[in-house]
């Protein structure tokens, strides 16, 4: 296949959730990346920065009954939500009962007994990174989970000059910027701000020259 680096401009309309909120992702950027997931046949998905587990839910039920899942998240984090652990759990209990085979694992994603822990259930298909948006922060989750899939997606590349609630920069452009040079890749990107998805395909560098 060919797979390489396309920017793809959508609208951006939004989608509600299983938690009854809008969900972070507009909704052309995550339908294309699910339909992108269905393409390459994923059944196994990790996610790193589940939240509320909207994203999480939705992307679940794009794949095929039976796919396993893993969300990872720290509840009331920088850019985790304090009630979020009980809506995540909502969210799973109902794809259990999909025949979905999906779990969380609570605490910091750079906790070397998290990693381990997810590790544990690798290899995975497709890995979705959305948690701290700090460049050091996103590069530590690059390198904990980026080898454990050879889809490897993150949100928030189109994020030049935003910043999260507390002024912090959003700096998964930059660390993006670096990773699409060094492989084949696809962009998602809404032609109204919407932040976009980025994939890159791990197993095929980009030849040098």
């Amino acid at each position: 296949r060919n797979h390489r680096h396309r920017r793809i401009l959508m609208s951006a309309s939004k989608l509600i959730g299983y938690a009854g909120r809008p969900i972070s992702q507009r909704r052309d950027e995550l339908d294309s990346f699910r339909r992108l997931l269905r393409t390459h046949d994923v059944r196994a998905y990790l996610e790193i920065g589940a939240r509320e587990g909207d994203t999480f839910h939705e992307v679940m039920l794009a794949l095929e009954p039976g796919s396993r899942g893993i969300a990872v998240d720290l509840p009331g984090a920088k850019w985790g939500k304090s009630n979020s652990k009980h809506l995540l759990g909502r969210a799973l209990k109902d794809l259990n009962a999909r025949g979905y085979e999906v779990r969380a694992i609570v605490g910091d994603s750079h906790d070397e007994k998290i990693i381990a822990e997810v590790r544990k259930h690798a290899p995975f298909d497709a890995v979705f990174i959305d948690a701290d948006h700090s460049y050091s922060a996103v590069l530590r989750d690059w390198l904990a989970y980026g080898g454990l899939a050879p889809l490897v997606a993150f949100h928030d590349i189109d994020g030049f000059g935003m910043h999260t609630k507390d002024g912090s920069p959003v700096d998964v452009p930059e660390l993006w910027g670096e990773l699409e040079s060094r492989f084949e890749s696809k962009r998602f990107v809404c032609a109204e701000r919407g932040m976009g998805i980025g994939v890159l395909f791990v197993n095929e560098p980009k030849a040098k020259g």
